[in-house]
């Protein structure tokens, strides 16, 4: 019984997918965008990115909120019709502008492999566009779809953005990154999800459960670590920023960690400010129990 709801379920994304596969790049977006736009906010998820939204930006008024929330709801919209059609969009000319290609290049002609970090906003499925167009060794992660019909087909739609490959987690994928860093190459996750088996750090002044594998690779390889955003400056047109998180070092391994995961997450803190309608304010970051931070000493 299990298999078969999770083959409906497939079946009934597949048609979806399908139906919007047909159309044009920029219609799918616009009429995925304007759906989402209109029927997310009766969804039971829209009052807790209102908290959240709240919570970490009080100085906005309910209004104010309400325009980035309805906002944020449009770009998901457009972000889940354009994931349908990433094959097509990998070879759209002229869909993503680099703000700072020295990067890209320094990237592709060092020898100690990085680490680059990126978080839900704009359309991330784009940070690695980079790796297929300046032949960049990057290798993916991600979390699996616990369907694994759904993941299959998750799967085939992102693999050819990661030339070195996309991964599942687990402790085997660990090692497999580990490894592929110390040969050189460039490893890309998204780093701004909850992760309770990490560090907490603050986050828009509450502590937020962070994954400190990214700073844990760093620090054991001795390579650096890039913060990456797409932003979406026009409904189908993309900017990619990419800068290095510099955070202080010691003798102690834990501490180090806890002190570069701080600094990725005051990046994304500051780039989210920018364009708070482009970060998922949805999903449960710092967890049920929200925790204020510490003020600085």
């Amino acid at each position: 019984m299990k298999k078969l709801l999770q083959f409906l379920g497939y079946c009934a994304v597949w048609l979806i997918y399908a139906a919007f596969g047909l159309l044009p790049i920029k219609t799918a977006s616009d009429v995925m965008g304007w759906l989402w736009r209109i029927f997310a906010p009766l969804n039971i998820r829209h009052a807790r990115a209102n908290t959240h939204l709240a919570m970490a930006m009080p100085q906005l008024n309910p209004q104010e909120r309400n325009v980035i929330l309805r906002d944020m709801w449009e770009n998901l919209g457009r972000v889940t019709a354009e994931s349908f059609q990433l094959d097509r969009l990998r070879h759209r000319q002229n869909l993503l502008k680099i703000s700072n290609p020295a990067i890209i290049e320094r990237l592709r002609s060092s020898s100690k492999g990085a680490v680059l970090v990126a978080y839900h906003g704009g359309n991330w499925e784009l940070t690695a566009l980079p790796a297929t167009q300046f032949g960049l060794n990057m290798m993916g992660v991600y979390q699996a779809v616990q369907n694994p019909y759904l993941n299959a087909l998750v799967h085939r739609l992102r693999a050819p953005f990661w030339p070195a490959g996309l991964l599942t987690k687990g402790h085997a994928t660990a090692r497999a990154l580990f490894a592929h860093v110390r040969k050189g190459g460039i490893i890309g996750m998204l780093a701004d999800v909850r992760e309770h088996k990490g560090v907490s750090v603050p986050f828009f002044g509450h502590m937020a459960p962070s994954n400190s594998f990214p700073a844990m690779v760093a620090l054991k390889t001795g390579c650096p670590i890039y913060a990456v955003r797409v932003v979406r400056t026009a409904p189908l047109q993309f900017q990619l920023d990419m800068v290095e998180v510099e955070f202080p070092k010691s003798s102690d391994f834990d501490v180090d960690v806890l002190a570069a995961t701080a600094a990725i997450h005051a990046q994304f803190e500051t780039w989210i400010k920018e364009y708070p309608a482009q970060w998922m304010w949805a999903h449960r970051r710092w967890g049920r129990e929200i925790t204020p931070a510490a003020p600085h000493p």
